[in-house]
């Protein structure tokens, strides 16, 4: 069987590296893995060791611009692909329109959040949101079968008039036996990041969109640089809001107690750095920034929204809090701050359950 994945080449975080898992986890005798780009090729790939015959960059030469579909339809008719596989809005457009000019390919979607949460925070104009929001569902109509990362986004696709016939649910899942992290590695991290010995950090990993409500972590934050003065906030990720956010520090006064890195390719490293990882999301697909945080023993913060009290466990593998509430947040990390013992024991207990409940393999066979 002959799989293409279709990128729009700029995802980061968790959809590049569940795409780089499942091809490399996947029976290269039984699935024959390629990616088509919509656009420059991302550092992931080579990070992710897909060889670079398997890629193919198929440019858009600007927004909307169809020609793009002629040439996805040309390399899949060439190298007699069965099944064109979207991750993400602009692919789900291009990849259905490239389904229609061959019948006989199958065309799957992945549905890694909401949509509309995710055009929000990528698109100024609410109206040109909604508009493609709307395109996007009425074309979910040319997908052979929609993939769902959880419950919660199975019944959203289903309230917006999925048949559920048409959705499976397959949950992310992790390798944690792959995620090996050197001391060097984590204090060349610590060095590029010129965080000093003992200084203890909190930190938020992803895009910086709206949905990820950075403004929360900053707001708390500055609440707990006044109670912690060895305390350093980190931001890691890049996306369309870190001007907004840069300004925010400056006027919250966090500029000398904060790091933003940019993006990353290798993020275990850093996660290591971290005494607590902190996930704000007003909303979230999946959340798997949660996983990995929980592979490197991290102890999380999060906000009980989406499938996210379906992965922590409240008191047991990290503390979850009302969405958008900032004193709720300050006192969850502030507790763990003040007991480094029961951020240990969180940790660890967080690293088995990961291991156990979200195996890597349970999505290789879903």
């Amino acid at each position: 069987m002959r799989v293409a994945h279709l990128l729009s080449g700029r995802e980061g975080g968790g959809i590049a590296t569940v795409v780089s898992q499942l091809i490399r986890n996947f029976d290269p005798d039984l699935v024959d893995s390629r990616v088509l780009l919509l656009s420059s090729s991302p550092l992931w790939l080579k990070e992710a060791r897909i060889p670079p015959e398997r890629c193919r960059l198929v440019k858009k030469r600007w927004r909307g611009s169809l020609l793009v579909v002629l040439r996805i339809v040309a390399y899949c008719l060439k190298h007699d692909i069965d099944i064109l596989h979207t991750h993400s809005i602009a692919s789900n457009f291009y990849g259905r329109l490239a389904g229609l000019c061959i019948p006989r390919m199958a065309v799957v979607t992945t549905v890694h959040a909401r949509t509309f949460d995710e055009l929000q925070g990528a698109v100024r104009s609410r109206v040109l949101a909604r508009g493609l929001y709307s395109l996007d569902r009425w074309m979910h109509r040319f997908s052979s079968q929609i993939i769902a990362v959880s419950e919660s986004l199975r019944e959203a696709l289903i309230a917006e008039g999925v048949p559920a016939e048409k959705i499976a649910t397959v949950r992310h899942g992790i390798d944690c036996g792959a995620i090996k992290v050197t001391p060097a590695e984590v204090e060349a991290a610590r060095r590029a990041l010129r965080i000093k010995e003992g200084i203890r950090v909190i930190g938020v990993v992803g895009r910086l969109t709206r949905v990820k409500n950075h403004e929360l972590f900053i707001q708390a934050g500055k609440q707990l640089v006044q109670k912690h003065n060895d305390l350093v906030l980190l931001i890691v990720g890049d996306g369309p809001r870190r001007g907004e956010l840069e300004a925010l520090v400056r006027e919250s006064s966090l500029d000398s107690r904060t790091i933003f890195t940019g993006w990353v390719s290798r993020v275990y490293p850093v996660l290591h750095l971290l005494d607590v990882l902190v996930v704000p999301s007003l909303s979230e697909g999946f959340g798997y920034i949660l996983l990995e945080g929980m592979a490197c023993g991290r102890p999380v913060v999060a906000t009980r929204v989406s499938e996210i009290p379906q992965i922590i466990e409240d008191g047991k593998t990290g503390l979850l809090v009302p969405p958008d509430d900032v004193q709720a947040l300050v006192v969850a990390i502030d507790y763990l701050l003040h007991h480094p013992q029961h951020r240990k024991v969180m940790g660890e207990m967080a690293r088995r359950e990961v291991a156990r409940r979200f195996p890597l393999s349970q999505e290789v066979k879903g």
